[in-house]
């Protein structure tokens, strides 16, 4: 039996960071083909019927999956772009980003604005349980009618 290869941590991180960039173009081309979707589907509104099935069948997930992919991409399309950032970069993980978008998701766009730099910034040192913790401590401490 030969010696183990050796990989760097720097290899790892690179391999880490280029996933999380890939799962944000995933992420990206959910919501380009969410919206093209409903561009085209102004008559008869069955988007939200058929095509999130279609879309899970081309990601390989179920519906329900790739409805949540949809969510996070709009959330980080049109309130989050400082998260959106970070995610393209590879600095953040999916997780990650779902942790933000699910507690984020149903705060006035004033507060998410007031928020966000935070927020990425509590998302770039934390995992996702002690995320939502360090997410809940700024909502009290910056809005705490909203938290």
């Amino acid at each position: 039996m030969g010696a183990l290869p050796a990989v760097s941590l720097e290899a790892l991180t690179a391999a880490a960071r280029e996933e999380n960039r890939q799962a944000a173009r995933k992420i990206s081309a959910c919501y380009d083909v969410h919206r093209s979707w409903i561009t085209l589907d102004t008559k008869h509104k069955h988007y939200s019927r058929y095509g999130r099935t279609e879309m899970a069948v081309a990601l390989g997930c179920s519906a329900t999956v790739a409805e949540a992919y949809v969510s996070v991409a709009v959330a980080l399309h049109t309130r989050l772009p400082l998260l959106k950032a970070a995610f393209e970069t590879g600095e953040v993980d999916l997780p990650r980003v779902r942790t933000v978008c699910r507690i984020l998701d149903n705060l006035s766009d004033a507060i998410v604005t007031l928020v966000e730099k935070e927020v990425v910034e509590a998302a770039l040192r934390s995992s996702p349980g002690p995320l939502e913790k360090e997410i809940w401590d700024i909502l009290v401490r910056v809005a705490p009618e909203e938290a």
